[in-house]
């Protein structure tokens, strides 16, 4: 037993308590140097605010980066997208002459196959 343990079973003794139970109650109290002081928990504080403060700076940081490469991300997607649209737009120019050019020959030549053999 530590010295305040100690006196508590003393004191406990002394009051009439039974030296088993006395030896109980004194064994439960927790000890001195285990319990915080002000001290502890001010420097306690102080160190989870910077803690907390590093850990914001970092994710902002984090955060930063992440728009960063999802901006260029981005742009390259329109690029690649715009690529994608024009080609569509002269794929579909090539079939519209084919249509309206040649279609009607096309169509000509069916027609007097099928009904001028």
């Amino acid at each position: 037993m530590s010295l305040i343990v100690s006196e508590v079973y003393d004191a406990l003794v002394a009051a009439g308590a039974p030296d088993d139970k006395a030896k109980a109650a004194a064994g439960a109290i927790p000890m001195v140097e285990t319990l915080a002081t002000r001290q502890d928990l001010a420097e306690f504080k102080a160190d989870t605010r910077q803690d907390f403060a590093e850990f914001k700076a970092e994710l902002r940081q984090e955060m930063a980066e992440f728009k960063a490469e999802l901006k260029q991300e981005m742009a390259e997607l329109r690029a690649e997208l715009k690529d994608e649209i024009g080609a569509l737009k002269r794929e579909f120019a090539v079939m519209k002459l084919a249509v309206f050019t040649f279609g009607p020959t096309i169509v000509a030549l069916l027609v007097k196959l099928v009904f001028f053999p």
